[in-house]
């Protein structure tokens, strides 16, 4: 899956100002790969310089998840020096992706999986109906 020309592609498709395309159009020239993963910090910058005002929430539940359910990855990592946003170029940039996901699931399965152990001492099965 060819993630660099989706995103190419995608912001050619959108007028100029629109949020996503500037963001794709910041990260086509200056994030492609996860050696040149961008910070949430220089994101917002780059919005604020085009008068777009967004949280660091807002843009995880817009425009990330909206490139994310297309062809168009944004890859995220919060290890080491490359950390931030990056467009996917490379498998090792995929696999990067799909490790930090996977690890974010494995965390939020953890605490489930507590939750579901203190309902059960706090609502012992049978327990409910009393």
């Amino acid at each position: 899956m060819p993630f660099v020309e989706a995103a190419r592609q995608r912001a050619r498709q959108l007028p100029a100002g629109d949020a996503t395309r500037v963001l794709l159009d910041y990260m086509l020239a200056h994030a492609v790969g996860v050696q040149n993963a961008r910070s949430w910090n220089a994101i917002q910058a780059e919005l604020h310089e085009n008068d777009i005002r967004m949280s660091k929430e807002q843009f995880q539940q817009t425009i990330l998840a909206e490139t994310r359910r297309g062809q168009i990855w944004i890859g995220s990592t919060d290890h080491g020096r490359r950390r931030g946003y990056f467009l996917i170029q490379d498998h090792g940039d995929a696999m990067t992706a799909r490790n930090f996901i996977a690890d974010r699931i494995a965390a939020q399965q953890a605490n489930l999986n507590n939750l579901d152990q203190l309902i059960q001492i706090q609502w012992p099965p049978g327990a409910q109906a009393q």
